[in-house]
């Protein structure tokens, strides 16, 4: 398993924690142009790096997701997006049950 998010301050950009790989990816500035830079850094890396991984979880609807469904359009991977604050969560592979709110 490999964790993404966002490296900021003086945190390490690759660390191990309890088996789990943590990369920590780039931004610039903050709002929009943060947001940007993790979208691009994130597609990038899911793209890279997509024979080492069977499926994307994301977290929020914001770049997170939109990384993780560009990247999952792709490369044909399943991809979950666990939207902040509920339990609700939606597949790309389910376009039906996302539009019901199944």
């Amino acid at each position: 398993m490999v964790v993404l998010t966002r490296r900021l301050g003086r945190s390490p950009a690759r660390e191990e924690d309890s088996g789990v790989l943590i990369r920590r990816l780039p931004v610039l500035g903050a709002g929009a142009l943060d947001s940007l830079c993790f979208l691009f850094g994130a597609l990038g890396w899911l793209l890279k790096h997509g024979a080492e991984y069977d499926a994307i979880h994301a977290h929020l609807a914001g770049s997170p997701a939109l990384a993780a469904a560009a990247a999952g359009r792709m490369l044909g991977k399943p991809v979950v997006v666990k939207l902040g604050g509920g339990a609700a969560s939606a597949s790309s592979r389910c376009p039906r049950a996302r539009r019901s709110g199944a």
